[in-house]
């Protein structure tokens, strides 16, 4: 599934799961959670997983309900993987075994994903991102708005912790996001960003 297409269908699932309180993501066989390197071995003998984001208690939580047995659940919480944004990975990746396994063969929907704002922090923190997603010719014929993602760029990797549908929103939100990881108020790279970007223009604007 090509990069563009991922950011945008968790976008989905994330809104969604906030606004209802759980999303489907996918049924998966034993087999393709395995693949998924999900450790099965727990877990006993099982045919399927449906698998669920929920939005719970300010987090997302991945829910596994196996066989379609509402007895069988578990729970996945960000503290389960190491940070939110692993769940954020997680929900990529089991969209991305639905999408490779497709048999249909549909044309994926076109995103194109743009730098809004670049903000370096030092050499060894990296870089903050905001970058602006625009979508077309969704599946189904759906529409989506534009909306904006915040990363944190690193010499590893860049992940995505925030969305929303202006910079502003989508900093807030890796804000919050971030303060998971238990970093303190100033250590924040996100807070950082939005007190020199959004706190001066609000004080600015408060003077005129």
């Amino acid at each position: 599934m090509a990069q563009n297409q991922k950011i945008q269908n968790i976008k989905l699932a994330l809104d969604k799961a906030r606004e209802s309180g759980e999303v489907f993501l996918t049924t998966l066989s034993k087999e393709q959670l395995e693949k998924s390197g999900f450790d099965t071995s727990t877990f006993g003998d099982f045919e399927s997983v449906s698998i669920y984001l929920e939005y719970w208690d300010n987090e997302y939580v991945l829910k596994y309900v196996f066989n379609n047995d509402p007895a069988n659940v578990y729970y996945k919480r960000p503290r389960d993987l190491g940070g939110q944004e692993y769940v954020f990975e997680a929900v990529i990746k089991y969209l991305s075994l639905v999408e490779d396994s497709d048999p249909r063969g549909e044309m994926p929907s076109v995103a194109v994903v743009s730098m809004e704002e670049s903000h370096p922090l030092s050499p060894d923190e990296g870089s903050v991102f905001v970058y602006k997603i625009t979508v077309h010719t969704i599946k189904g014929g759906m529409r989506m708005e534009v909306f904006y993602v915040a990363t944190l760029s690193d010499s590893v990797t860049e992940k995505v912790w925030g969305a929303g549908q202006t910079p502003k929103l989508a900093l807030q939100d890796a804000i919050f996001q971030y303060s998971s990881t238990g970093v303190s108020f100033d250590e924040n790279p996100f807070q950082r960003v939005y007190d020199e970007v959004y706190a001066e223009r609000e004080d600015q604007e408060e003077g005129e």
